[in-house]
């Protein structure tokens, strides 16, 4: 029997079709709250799925497309993931993701998408989790939001996002602020702004919304990191989760899918992170701050230090999520949406609205910035007190 859901995000909606229940039920995990996920009489488009290893058999044994090449299919900080194109006997674009063993197909005239595999596994879920990602990513960008590479969390619906380059200390920072017991989780790695309620000159003021939206991707924490916190390092330590099955398959110690089931850090769902640690998860916030951290010895806790709107105009620029240039999604998705996408010097005049309309800081982080609860819960009030 097939079931399907649809799966609505900034305006879109994208229904996913396949017999294959406890995948669906893995990728609803995954997906909540920041899709809603709906029965609808209609949808934008249409992704199918089937695990049939004859099929796949089949499209394997027609070979690479004649013209050769990749496509590029996934975004990534920084570059695309690209797979070769395939030989297709309909119309659209067709690719083989070897590693996975999984076919992608997509036609953008007919807004049909889908993937065929030979079974259910750990490496056909993150695929269609990417697809469904994908698909919402190219509307988001089409209607003019800001996809932002970093973390984010709310205090009484106040929300502070967190940008940083790797190691700068944006999962520190935000596991920090989870652990004072005050806040909401909102996103730890992708987010999108939207700021359609500030024009762009700024006339918007800050009573303006500006709302943050989460995009869910896999949690990963650093060694490292997890040593500054010892109570979350224990209950990640304890945890039987892991982000290859849902909830239910974990406690019913159906692991067959795993990849890798003894990594340490573990890797979890955005919803598995969440409950080990007790906090709850949001989909959206109205946006108080923008924070960027910076690790120091100059000081011993930590330090705040007003940017202004140049500087701070400069660092969310830097902050946009990078494919291959900014606001820029895969050839296979380029047309899914009938709006187009802002062009650079758009993004760059919406970092400067950010800029004028939130409140940018330096937050410099010494070795003791994380010895108590009491400095932690001082540095959230001291962030969302607007």
């Amino acid at each position: 029997m097939t079931a399907q859901f649809d799966y609505a995000y900034a305006g879109t909606s994208i229904r996913v079709r396949c017999a294959e229940t406890s995948l669906l039920e893995w990728l609803n995990e995954f997906l909540a709250p920041w899709f809603d996920i709906e029965g609808r009489a209609d949808h934008d488009v249409l992704i199918e799925g089937n695990l049939d290893p004859g099929e796949y058999d089949r499209m394997l044994a027609r070979g690479p497309a004649k013209d050769g090449g990749n496509l590029d299919w996934f975004s990534l900080d920084g570059h695309f993931e690209s797979h070769p194109r395939w030989e297709s006997d309909g119309g659209g674009f067709l690719c083989h993701d070897e590693k996975r063993r999984v076919f992608y197909s997509f036609d953008p005239e007919e807004r049909v998408g889908g993937f065929v595999a030979e079974a259910d596994r750990a490496s056909v879920r993150i695929g269609l989790l990417r697809l469904v990602r994908e698909l919402a990513t190219a509307h988001a960008l089409a209607r003019g939001l800001i996809h932002i590479h970093g973390s984010a969390f709310a205090r009484n619906g106040r929300g502070v996002v967190i940008i940083g380059a790797k190691t700068a200390g944006k999962t520190s920072l935000l596991i920090n602020a989870l652990g004072t017991g005050e806040v909401d989780f909102l996103t730890n790695d992708r987010l999108f702004i939207d700021a359609a309620d500030v024009a762009e000159n700024g006339v918007g003021g800050r009573d303006a919304a500006i709302v943050g939206i989460g995009m869910p991707t896999i949690v990963n924490s650093r060694v490292g990191c997890l040593e500054m916190f010892p109570r979350q390092r224990e209950l990640l330590r304890g945890t039987p989760y892991h982000r290859d099955l849902s909830r239910r398959e974990c406690r019913e110690g159906i692991r067959a899918k795993i990849r890798n089931e003894t990594r340490w850090p573990p890797s979890l769902s955005p919803a598995q992170f969440c409950e080990v640690l007790g906090v709850k998860a949001i989909r959206h916030a109205q946006l108080t701050s923008i924070v960027f951290p910076v690790i120091s010895r100059d000081i011993e806790t930590f330090a705040l230090e007003a940017l202004d709107e140049s500087v701070a105009t400069e660092e969310i620029y830097a902050g946009v999520f990078r494919s291959a240039t900014p606001q820029k999604i895969p050839e296979v998705f380029r047309n899914v949406s009938r709006e187009s996408i802002p062009d650079e010097s758009r993004v760059r005049r919406a970092a400067r609205t950010l800029a004028r309309n939130l409140n940018c800081y330096r937050c410099l982080l010494g070795p003791e910035a994380y010895r108590d609860i009491s400095l932690s819960r001082e540095f959230v009030r001291q962030i969302t007190s607007g």
